[in-house]
């Protein structure tokens, strides 16, 4: 890949990977619009490559979040167990659908994924303002294994259509109906994250619709990134970097569905 290009997705591969770790969000939200507007990569090879982008920044941030203690396996166990095989098939429904249908592929794939980074953004800024909180509870309620199931898959097919929106609506429904602590809701969010888009990069990969020429300079400027958001995620308020972060994916899917 020429430098310059290189240089660019090093540092969005560094500020993306930051904020992921900060804040449990930014990969495909963030990532997904510079594949599309700053390397004009086709939708669904953005896609693609934001998911396999994704899936080995958050196993790093992942790793660190374990070492702390911020994530707990059960609860990210029992989502799994709906949102894997949830992108698992919206993926494939993607692919398959792009290779037959060039109109859906230019115009649909997008203001799908148009539509994802408005609610995400949406949801972000409700959190930031204060709109969206979670109960008051005297001690920690996590969902059961059933509605985890259910939230997992709605999470999933969000992930495998369009690589945004799965870590972000987990966690407002999170947020909304149970009492989790926010070091321990973003560690599950960044873990659980790994594993979605892990299973959701496969039929991408399988159908050659993955970048690999700009990955190498994404993860360069990421893993370090992602590692330093997980290392200061328990000191810094994360308050007015989702409310930055909700205006520009908001202006983002603006953006996609208006172009």
């Amino acid at each position: 890949m020429e430098m310059a290009l290189g240089l660019p997705a090093l540092a969005a591969g560094l500020g993306i990977g930051f904020v992921l770790g900060l804040t449990g969000m930014g990969g495909g939200a963030l990532m997904l619009p510079f594949l599309l507007w700053v390397l004009r990569l086709s939708p669904v090879v953005a896609v693609g490559t934001d998911l396999v982008f994704t899936t080995v920044t958050r196993l790093v941030g992942a790793v660190q979040h374990r070492r702390q203690k911020t994530v707990w396996l059960r609860p990210v166990f029992y989502l799994a167990l709906g949102s894997l095989p949830g992108a698992w098939l919206g993926a494939w429904w993607v692919v398959h659908r792009a290779a037959s249908d060039n109109r859906w592929l230019e115009v649909g794939l997008p203001r799908l994924i148009g539509l994802m980074l408005m609610l995400v953004g949406g949801i972000t800024l409700g959190r930031s303002l204060g709109w969206l909180h979670a109960p008051e509870l005297k001690k920690e309620r996590w969902p059961s294994a059933r509605a985890a199931w259910f939230i997992g898959f709605g999470g999933g097919l969000a992930v495998g259509t369009t690589s945004v929106g799965g870590g972000t609506l987990i966690a407002a429904v999170f947020l909304l109906l149970y009492a989790v602590p926010p070091q321990h809701l973003v560690g599950l969010d960044v873990l659980h994250g790994a594993l979605l888009s892990g299973a959701a990069m496969l039929p991408y990969i399988w159908k050659g619709q993955v970048s690999w020429a700009v990955l190498p300079w994404l993860w360069l400027g990421a893993l370090p990134g992602v590692w330093l958001g997980s290392r200061l995620v328990a000191r810094l308020p994360a308050r007015k970097v989702h409310l930055v972060l909700g205006i520009l994916v908001l202006l983002a899917g603006l953006r996609l569905l208006w172009p």
